[in-house]
């Protein structure tokens, strides 16, 4: 977000997307991600995005390293996830857009995020 936010300058709207699955096992959040990464992982220009954000091609093994699941994906308790969200807007996002991942590795967004992040009236 910090170095979009440099690119494009402070009178642009920056709205980054923050992938979130609530899940608490290392494990099973990253056997999760990996899944949804899949698809991005496949696609030439973003690999190159993420080499130029200094991750190897290494990274891209396996269905992607720790590191790289980790980076792409907010996983864990609301607390960690609201954490990677606010870290966003304090590198000059306007707005965060939440992929409510699925626990069960389904399309489709999981309605607990929508419930615990949702602006509240």
């Amino acid at each position: 977000t910090a170095r979009a936010r440099e690119i494009i300058g402070p009178n642009k709207f920056l709205a980054p997307e923050q992938k979130v699955l609530l899940i608490n096992d290392p494990s099973e959040a990253r056997a999760i991600a990996r899944k949804f990464m899949a698809m991005y992982l496949g696609l030439e220009n973003y690999r190159n995005n993420l080499l130029t954000l200094g991750f190897t091609v290494d990274d891209f093994e396996h269905g992607g390293s720790d590191r790289l699941v980790d980076a792409i994906v907010a996983w864990g308790d609301e607390a960690t996830i609201l954490k990677r969200i606010e870290a966003h807007w304090q590198n000059g996002a306007d707005h965060v857009c939440i992929q409510a991942l699925r626990p069960d590795g389904e399309a489709g967004y999981d309605p607990r995020v929508i419930q615990a992040f949702a602006p509240k009236p």
